[in-house]
């Protein structure tokens, strides 16, 4: 029970940390910003087509969510070790693994309130411009939360044993595009039919970097419809948890090891 508190203790401090940080608010002004030009520019168009205007904002949704999620996730930790504040976490009755779950989950706190008022500002403007928002523009905003978590996640496995802010970043960024190469390396495997070292190797790689295939939601909905995308949906859902909880459980390994 006290292990429990501990943690959600160290996640409200956490969670303040950052929203009292100018870097907090920069990432909320950017993405108010990629949000109402995403908007405007395709209102200045020659012709206004939703599909358009949702997709725009989608995007600069999902890019300012990439890089404020990249960032925070990647560098927390190490921000931590550096002033030296992890040092006073840990003379309270305050475990490594305690301290590890709490910043995750002050992290997670920090993802939701980020994403919620991108997705209210942009609905803000939808219903301003008279677009429906309709349960196929909530699906699909509900798995880039899906993929903004999974990234959040890489990104504390490697500041939890990183030491410098711009490598943990970089693997971050390159883990992830990696997750996303492998939809490619997939339809090869399938394909070619390669030796089985190969396809041992393939395996690996699609167990540790995220399939981020999984949640490219918008053609999947084009090809079934949203009636169709229940079992879908089901299993995306727990493939993210899985793996959320299978990189926290090794990066709990690595940090409780890792030399302060």
């Amino acid at each position: 029970m006290r292990s429990i508190t501990n943690i959600f203790s160290l996640s409200k401090i956490i969670f303040i940390y950052w929203k009292r940080n100018k870097i907090f608010y920069g990432f909320i002004i950017a993405g108010i910003l990629f949000i109402a030009l995403s908007v405007i520019s395709t209102l200045l168009g020659p012709r206004i087509k939703e599909r358009i205007l949702i997709d725009m904002g989608f995007a600069s949704i999902e890019l300012i969510g990439w890089i404020s999620i990249i960032f925070i996730g990647a560098v927390t930790i190490i921000k931590n070790i550096d002033n030296k504040s992890i040092y006073f976490y840990l003379s309270k009755p305050l475990s490594r693994n305690e301290l590890l779950l709490g910043t995750y989950l002050g992290l997670c706190y920090v993802l939701v309130s980020l994403y919620l008022l991108f997705c209210f500002i942009y609905f803000i403007f939808l219903f301003i411009v008279g677009v429906k928002v309709t349960s196929e523009i909530l699906l699909v905003f509900f798995y880039l939360f899906l993929k903004l978590s999974v990234i959040l996640t890489v990104g504390f496995f490697f500041s939890s044993y990183s030491t410098s802010m711009i490598a943990s970043i970089l693997l971050t960024f390159s883990s992830i595009i990696i997750g996303y190469l492998t939809h490619g390396i997939d339809y090869y495997i399938r394909l070619a039919e390669p030796p089985l070292i190969l396809r041992f190797i393939y395996k690996f790689i699609q167990i540790i970097f995220p399939y981020m295939e999984h949640y490219n939601i918008i053609d999947y909905l084009l090809e079934v419809g949203i009636s169709n995308t229940g079992l879908h949906t089901l299993g995306v859902t727990l493939y993210t948890l899985g793996y959320i909880i299978f990189i926290i459980g090794i990066s709990s390994r690595i940090f409780s090891k890792r030399d302060l």
